[in-house]
């Protein structure tokens, strides 16, 4: 089953999908870099870094939780586990 025509807004991932293909568009459209444009060419260098660390942040925040989780199991069951041994 696919999800097409389904109700519920885009998902993180897909919002990042979408913006990434926009700047991937806009850099194989774009120009050979001369001095007239080259600050448009860094604008454009500048906006993918952005992105990246925006997603990359995201990803942190959203793995976050599970990390403590799994430390929060660990320092309640290594004790136990080494103890039986």
């Amino acid at each position: 089953m696919t999800d097409a025509g389904h109700n519920n807004p885009p998902t993180d991932a897909e919002l990042y999908k979408g913006q990434i293909n926009e700047l991937r568009e806009r850099i194989e459209t774009f120009p050979d870099i001369t001095v007239d444009n080259e600050g448009d060419a860094n604008d454009l260098i500048q906006l993918t870094k952005k992105l990246a660390k925006e997603i990359d942040n995201k990803r942190k925040t959203l793995k976050q939780p599970h990390l403590d989780a799994g430390r929060e199991i660990d320092g309640t069951f290594n004790p136990l586990k080494a103890e039986a041994e």
